[in-house]
């Protein structure tokens, strides 16, 4: 079974994410659902914002293409 590619999200959409946690009090599950990313994830975002390391998250990886994004989904779904 392949692999699905680690997702990198813009600096944007990372603060969004924790917005929906902090700001609309979503729980992480549900903006995990909301989102297509996993409860995890937006929990590491959270931490990092709350250590003031939000924007430092992916400075060395290139955004996934929508493509790529769309094929990991694809995957994701025939697994």
């Amino acid at each position: 079974m392949e692999r699905i590619p680690r997702g990198r999200y813009s600096k944007e959409f990372r603060i969004e994410a924790v917005k929906l946690i902090t700001e609309d009090h979503l729980s992480l599950p549900e903006a995990g659902r909301r989102l297509n990313v996993a409860p995890s994830t937006i929990n590491n975002w959270v931490k990092a914002q709350k250590a003031g390391r939000l924007t430092d998250i992916g400075k060395s990886q290139r955004p996934l293409t929508e493509l790529e994004m769309e094929l990991a989904r694809v995957k994701k779904r025939e697994c």
